[in-house]
């Protein structure tokens, strides 16, 4: 009988590090091709971007692994760039982007499982990162971060177009002149 050999933990790379998809040669041009479909990614439905810190709010397209949402999200929340009461509008581009990802993460662990950093991160967006063990389903978590979210959406009923904004709201650019009563 053999004993199992001692490991040092090694927690999952995020999808634009050096991730195991691309360290298995370790090539640089290997993960120059990662980087830049990881770029494509960005430039197609938004998302955290590692290099210059900065973050577009996602929109939500199933055509796209759900991994690259996860890793997008705990990117931006690990980089502090994420404000607690702003986030819905910071990370998704309207309420039906969120409410489609969270569709998506409601079932995701029937088939997947949620690694270390992302429950992390989602616990923080969700308000449950310090329940100690914490929810044991991406069902739980989903409904969780959508209770937590629906206290900040209102930053997505800002106006689509300046057509929207109501005149009053549109023009009023001084205070009005007080009329004076003349006697």
């Amino acid at each position: 009988m053999a004993l199992i050999l001692s490991y040092k933990l090694a927690p999952r790379a995020l999808s634009f590090e050096a991730s195991t998809y691309v360290s298995f040669n370790g090539s640089k041009d290997q993960k120059a091709r990662y980087n830049v479909a990881y770029g494509q990614y960005r430039s197609k439905v938004g998302g955290f971007d590692p290099h210059t810190q900065t973050v577009t709010p996602l929109t939500f397209d199933d055509a796209f692994d759900t991994y690259y949402y996860l890793d997008s999200l705990t990117g931006a929340v690990e980089a502090g760039l994420v404000d607690d009461e702003k986030w819905p509008s910071q990370l998704f581009a309207s309420k039906s982007d969120l409410e489609n990802f969270l569709a998506e993460l409601d079932t995701y662990d029937q088939q997947w499982r949620i690694t270390d950093r992302w429950y992390q991160a989602l616990g923080l967006l969700g308000g449950f990162d310090d329940q100690g063990e914490g929810y044991v389903s991406c069902s739980a978590m989903s409904d969780e971060i959508w209770r937590h979210a629906v206290e900040d959406l209102s930053a997505f009923s800002k106006p689509a177009t300046p057509k929207a904004v109501p005149k009053k709201a549109a023009t009023k650019k001084a205070p009005a002149k007080k009329k004076t009563k003349t006697a």
